[in-house]
């Protein structure tokens, strides 16, 4: 897309320097006066922490994921707000712009296109990032399975502008087929088209087992606020009709070289709703299904920093998918 070639020219410091322009155009259209503002998160979107000149805090958040439908941005919004009036979960409280509207579109003379802009209220806490306790992975289990049971009793048609996300690559398009990043490497190539066909099996087998509902997608604990003894859940872009399998392999992939994180996790799902059927059978595809999606995404990123690192990733990548092909077993390290 023109968008991302323009912006991926630039270095870190100036599409942080002309998001921040953009956030500021986007705090007017919800109302806000800016006194300060700073930029706390740059990666596939970019956050930005803002107060008011009432000493309100705001996250404001910038999408750089430039094929997002604006109907998902709308019914993620929905999503969040019914979540808050059920108060067993927390997550944020997402803000309507002036006009009524769930995000503002807001148009940068620097870049020459439009970005989406959504803003909740501050979430207060430090993002428990890499290495949680079992304390806290119980909890996020239990938290994923409330919001398994919740979503189980949600109306298609009520969230109709999430997209399907039953697939390897999700609501993306395969990127891995028309790289030129992996084009010299044949065992590479291999490797890939033999680990996609492999994924794909296992979305095939949980349609057979599960209901596809409403899922988070990307319940990993950078995406998890710890605030005293609560915690709260962010971060909904990815979020979409999946299986409760492939949610759970998401937040497992993170914790698959840690066997006992990895089954307190399960242990705080179990103790609200016994693990879904499908789980056992397609966990290891499921795995490699997320790793392939990564790549994915990372093929297409704008963010300076990003880019730089994608020739470590890739022959990260490599290294995974030659240990799952002679192993069968999914592991990190």
């Amino acid at each position: 897309m023109k968008e991302i070639e323009s912006f991926a020219k630039l270095s870190q410091t100036e599409q942080i320097y002309e998001l921040t322009e953009v956030a500021k155009l986007a705090a007017v259209e919800f109302g806000i006066k800016v006194k300060d503002i700073a930029n706390v998160s740059h990666s596939f979107n970019s956050t930005f922490y803002i107060t008011d000149d009432k000493t309100n805090k705001y996250s404001l958040r910038v999408n750089l994921n430039f094929s997002r439908d604006k109907s998902a941005i709308t019914a993620e919004h929905k999503w969040l707000a019914e979540i808050n009036k059920w108060k067993k979960i927390n997550v944020p409280q997402p803000i309507k712009t002036l006009n009524g509207q769930t995000y503002a579109h807001v148009y940068s003379k620097k870049l020459e296109f439009f970005l989406d802009c959504t803003l909740a209220h501050w979430i207060e806490g430090e993002e428990i990032g890499d290495d949680p306790t079992n304390s806290q992975l119980f909890e996020l289990g239990r938290i994923m399975a409330l919001m398994h049971d919740y979503s189980a009793s949600l109306s298609r048609s009520d969230y109709s502008g999430f997209p399907d996300i039953d697939s390897v690559f999700m609501d993306m398009q395969n990127n891995l087929d028309k790289t030129t990043k992996i084009s010299e490497d044949l065992e590479l190539i291999d490797l890939l088209s033999r680990a996609h066909k492999d994924a794909e099996t296992a979305f095939t087998d949980l349609a057979a087992y599960e209901s596809k509902m409403l899922i988070h997608a990307d319940l990993h604990m950078g995406n998890v606020i710890q605030n005293q003894d609560e915690l709260t859940i962010i971060d909904f872009d990815d979020a979409g009709f999946g299986y409760p399998s492939q949610d759970l392999s998401i937040s497992i992939f993170y914790l698959r070289d840690q066997p006992e994180k990895e089954q307190r996790l399960l242990e705080g799902y179990k103790s609200v709703r016994e693990l879904p059927v499908g789980l056992e059978s397609t966990l290891e595809r499921l795995l490699v299904a997320r790793q392939l999606l990564l790549l994915n995404t990372l093929l297409v990123t704008a963010v300076a920093d990003e880019i730089a690192f994608i020739p470590d990733y890739i022959q990260k990548v490599k290294y995974r998918l030659q240990n799952f092909s002679s192993t069968g077993v999914f592991t990190l390290n």
